[in-house]
C-alpha cells in the first residue's frame, strides 16, 4: 500500500521474489508448528514489537529515499509500513487488529517516526533509522511489560482534566 501511495510502478514486495519466498516459507513453518507456536505468545509479541520498530524505520526511510521530506508524509508512511502487516495478519486471523484496540502500537510508531525526522535533519539517515527502530521498540516493550494501554492513558487524562 505504501509503494502504491508514493507512485512506485511495482511495489517492493512484488519487485523482489525473495519477499514472496520468505512469506511462503514462514507461512509453511507456522502451519506446520502451529500448536508449538501458539504456546509462545509472549515470544510472538516480542517479535511483533521488533517488527513494528523495524518496519516503522523502513517506512520512514522509504519516504526519504523517494524525496518525500514532509513530516506528515514521513510519519504516515512509517505508520502504514509499521502497522500494515499486523493489520493484515489479524484480519486474516479474524481478530480485531492491535492498532484498532487499546494497545500502544500505532502511537509507538508515530513517536518513533517523529524521532526519525528530528535525527535525520541533524545527524543523517543511518542514525535516524536506528533511533526510530530503538525508540519504537522500547515504547512497545515498556507498554507491554508495564501493562500500559490506551484506555489507561485515557483514564489518566480524564483524571488530570478533573483535577
Amino acid at each position: 500500500m505504501r509503494d502504491v501511495l508514493i507512485g512506485k510502478n511495482l511495489p517492493a514486495s512484488l519487485n523482489n521474489p525473495v519477499y514472496m519466498v520468505i512469506g511462503i516459507f514462514s507461512s509453511a513453518l507456522v502451519i506446520m508448528f502451529y500448536n508449538k507456536i501458539i504456546q509462545l505468545a509472549k515470544v510472538l509479541q516480542l517479535f511483533d514489537a521488533i517488527g513494528l520498530g523495524a518496519f516503522t524505520a523502513i517506512g520512514a526511510e522509504v519516504a526519504i529515499r523517494n524525496g518525500l521530506y514532509q513530516p506528515f508524509v514521513i510519519i504516515t508512511l512509517a505508520v502504514l509500513t509499521g502497522t500494515g502487516g499486523g493489520v493484515i495478519r489479524d484480519v486474516f486471523a479474524k481478530r480485531i487488529p492491535f492498532v484498532f484496540r487499546e494497545e500502544v502500537y500505532a502511537v509507538a510508531s508515530v513517536i518513533g517516526a517523529i524521532l526519525f525526522i528530528g535525527i535525520y535533519k541533524f545527524v543523517g539517515n543511518e542514525a535516524a533509522v536506528y533511533a526510530c527502530f530503538a525508540l519504537t521498540l522500547t515504547i512497545r516493550l515498556l507498554c507491554m511489560k508495564m501493562n500500559i494501554h490506551l484506555n489507561k492513558v485515557d483514564k489518566l487524562y480524564k483524571l488530570y482534566r478533573a483535577a
